[in-house]
């Protein structure tokens, strides 16, 4: 990796051996002073530029030093330039020796770790690259066009393990490194955009999911809970702390009615039926379809006598008219209710029985009335 330094710099070429010459007369004393004066003039002129190249030298040698955690890079070069500073012609020996000590010293450490410090960051690059190399050479994504793409930007930065010149092996890796992060941002959007249409779809699914699970708790006619619902409701209710009330209630003479105008009208006198029976509900309460024109009604908190007398004002008969396939119909509407106050060992099965037996007990009474279940005798 380091050039070559060129012959004679910064050490001295072997000597040559001497060789013989034939000796030469004597000067004169005139001639011996003149020639010695112009000696002394050139060693003095050679002795300047000599200086004036070191400081050149020094100069160049100054774009080229790193600052390193070793070294205290500023303070070891202003020392350099003051030393260059004070090497004139004039200087004395203790002085350019005390100089020849430090440069002994330092400028040997100094190069040692600067060579050091740009070998372990040259090695610490190949590791880097070495390792970026290998890590990416796992494969763990799906799309094989990427994978493709990818594979020839990683193939492209383990060549730069053969390169030399590390400008080039930066300036390549940026470039290597600056394709994969635009490939690899195009890819991380593709899959959001995936992962955002699959959770959408999952959305779907799991609201097409609750309202086929809702669908499947109604009756499809009243849109009210279904029996086997209802009483899954109920028995939540009763294993509750709060006690709760339960009221059993039929169309009075509904048998008659779909006699009379079919069941279709029978089907739409139903859902005037629910329509009623919602005024008598309060929020928390529960609705549903028993069966037929049996209906349902769950209270919890509620007293059973307070919910009794909830249903006075739909219980009396009261006449509807309605239009039914553009026909006029006109329905006598009354229901009979029988309710049930909740007890500490009740079941679904139990209270239902008392209920059922309270409404029994409002039809034979004239129908159109609510009736509340009695507290049955504790058992001896």
């Amino acid at each position: 990796m380091a050039n070559r330094l060129p012959w004679g710099f910064g050490r001295k070429p072997n000597p040559e051996p001497p060789t013989a010459v034939a000796p030469r007369p004597a000067p004169s004393v005139a001639a011996s002073n003149g020639i010695a004066r112009g000696a002394a003039e050139g060693e003095v002129q050679q002795a300047g530029a000599a200086l004036e190249l070191a400081q050149v030298l020094l100069r160049g040698v100054e774009h080229f030093v790193l600052s390193t955690p070793d070294l205290d890079v500023p303070g070891f070069m202003d020392r350099l330039r003051r030393i260059a500073a004070r090497l004139t012609p004039n200087i004395t020996s203790d002085e350019l020796q005390g100089h020849q000590r430090w440069a002994a010293d330092s400028l040997c450490t100094f190069g040692q770790l600067q060579r050091r410090y740009l070998s372990e960051r040259e090695d610490e690059l190949w590791r880097l690259l070495q390792l970026y190399q290998e890590n990416q050479k796992v494969d763990g994504a799906a799309n094989n066009q990427f994978n493709e793409t990818l594979r020839g930007v990683h193939e492209r930065l383990g060549s730069l393990v053969r390169l030399d010149d590390l400008r080039q092996v930066r300036e390549r890796m940026e470039t290597e490194i600056q394709r994969a992060g635009t490939l690899i941002e195009a890819k991380s959007r593709k899959d959001q955009e995936r992962a955002d249409a699959l959770y959408a779809q999952v959305r779907q699914l799991e609201a097409a999911l609750g309202e086929a699970r809702d669908q499947a708790t109604r009756d499809p006619l009243t849109g009210l809970f279904h029996r086997g619902a209802f009483e899954a409701q109920l028995g939540a209710a009763l294993e509750a702390p709060t006690k709760c009330a339960l009221a059993m209630m039929d169309v009075d003479n509904f048998k008659g009615i779909n006699d009379t105008l079919g069941h279709l009208v029978g089907d739409e006198v139903l859902k005037l039926a629910v329509q009623l029976l919602g005024k008598v509900a309060r929020p928390g309460d529960v609705i549903g379809r028993y069966g037929g024109d049996e209906f349902c009604l769950l209270s919890p908190g509620a007293a059973p006598e307070r919910l009794a007398e909830r249903f006075d004002r739909v219980t009396n008969a009261r006449t509807l008219n309605f239009q039914f396939e553009q026909r006029l119909c006109s329905v006598r509407l009354s229901f009979s209710v029988g309710v049930a106050g909740s007890l500490p060992d009740d079941t679904p099965e139990s209270i239902t029985h008392r209920a059922d037996s309270a409404l029994l007990e409002a039809k034979r009474g004239g129908k159109g009335q609510a009736k509340v279940a009695p507290v049955p005798a504790p058992s001896r």
